[in-house]
């Protein structure tokens, strides 16, 4: 929502009236010698102040060159800490090399039974009741970063859309989020990836006329901002079109088929990883418009800390993105018959067949096998032994990267 500007802080008051200069009194012409005796003692006051403050700034100078030289070489100077702002009881932030870390908004630890999509905890009153709940996340780096509300997601997608940058299909269901967004417009590759988890809610921003007849054929429920644009609304501080947002709580209101499918197979939280696990330490890939991303072991969070064009990407309440998985899956990427409004053509990730990929759990990658030959069911990643490869229990980002463009693993 657009916030008014802010009331002029600053009150309108004059400057202090200057003080008036001593006054000579007049006299007679039998007073002169006394103004001379007078004139005399003040200069000789003056040329005793002159001298006094040369040589209280020849020992200053001395003094500067002595501390000077007794610094080591290379050291900086003492400086005054920079202000920071009171702290309050909050969850820390993961510490990162370089980071400063911030105050967080606190977060409360569910402890319910396991959701389908992360087989961890979750205490949302009715949630196995409601459907899964996608919206369409811009990633921008110089307009749509920080986002809100990706940290919250049960399962991220990654999806290539024109001009060779990135968008975010964003999952949600076993948690909610008072802000969503920046919220941008539907592609035909959202088909595909929200047809597994049956009939969601499906939040963007609007769309051409040929992917809003794709969403309206569909099995989606649309709660776009076309069709429900009270839940939806601009915040200040950004220019439009990244200034959308939402929240789950004004998305939720629509009623929907059903709770989501388990899309795959959880492990134990003390399991190992499974036949195949390399450890590494990070995975690195260029996705998108030269947009280099990197996904970073964190021991203490057990999760991969996702790095964004060389910066720890953030959410909005300053939380770093850290999922407990990452499937890296190689997709062809087809022409959608479509141009955007500056002529860019449309690319759209063929979700069916088969394929390979990398997952990152557990502190390894493990090298995988895809198959999804049904589109209303979810995506089947198999081991080096040929079974069904088992996740850690917690959130997954899934990458669709362009087959051909590698992931480089560092150990």
């Amino acid at each position: 929502m657009d916030t008014p500007d802010a009331p002029d802080a600053s009150h309108g008051s004059g400057t202090p009236d200057a003080l008036d200069d001593d006054a000579t009194p007049g006299g007679a012409d039998g007073l002169s010698a006394g103004r001379n005796r007078h004139r005399g003692l003040i200069v000789g006051v003056i040329g005793a102040a002159v001298l006094l403050v040369a040589v209280l700034a020849v020992v200053g100078t001395r003094q500067s060159e002595t501390t000077a030289a007794e610094a080591p070489p290379g050291s900086a100077p003492d400086t005054a800490p920079p202000d920071t702002a009171p702290s309050t009881e909050t969850t820390s932030a993961p510490t990162v090399p370089g980071e400063t870390t911030t105050t967080l908004k606190p977060r409360r630890t569910p402890t319910g039974p396991p959701g389908p999509l992360t087989n961890s905890a979750v205490d949302l009153p009715g949630y196995e009741r409601r459907p899964a709940l996608v919206v369409k996340i811009d990633n921008l780096d110089s307009m749509a970063r920080p986002q809100a509300g990706i940290t919250l997601a049960d399962v991220v997608y990654e999806e290539r859309v024109e001009g060779g940058i990135t968008r975010f299909a964003a999952v949600f269901h076993g948690a909610d989020s008072e802000q969503i967004g920046p919220v941008r417009s539907a592609r035909s590759t959202d088909i595909g990836i929200t047809a597994a988890l049956n009939t969601p809610l499906f939040g963007y921003s609007g769309a051409n006329g040929s992917f809003e007849g794709l969403v309206g054929r569909s099995d989606l429920i649309n709660v776009g901002a076309g069709a429900k644009g009270g839940a939806y609304y601009r915040a200040g501080g950004r220019c439009a079109p990244h200034n959308l947002f939402t929240s789950t709580g004004a998305l939720y209101t629509t009623r929907g088929v059903g709770p989501p499918p388990r899309l795959w197979q959880f492990r134990g939280n003390d399991e190992a990883p499974g036949p195949g696990a390399q450890p590494v330490r990070s995975a690195s890939l260029t996705f998108g418009a030269g947009i280099p991303i990197t996904w970073t072991w964190d021991e203490g969070q057990r999760g991969w800390a996702r790095s964004q064009s060389g910066t720890p990407h953030l959410d909005s309440d300053g939380y770093r993105v850290v999922p407990q998985n990452v499937i890296v899956q190689y997709v062809d990427y087809v022409s959608s018959g479509v141009n955007d409004s500056a002529g860019n053509p449309i690319p759209e990730a063929n979700l069916s067949g088969t394929g390979t990929g990398i997952l990152l759990t557990g502190g390894s990658a493990i090298r995988l096998e895809w198959a999804r030959f049904d589109p209303g069911s979810p995506t089947v990643y198999f081991g080096p032994d040929g079974e069904e490869v088992r996740l850690a229990p917690g959130r997954t980002w899934v990458e669709l990267v362009p087959t051909g463009q590698g992931v480089q693993l560092s150990r």
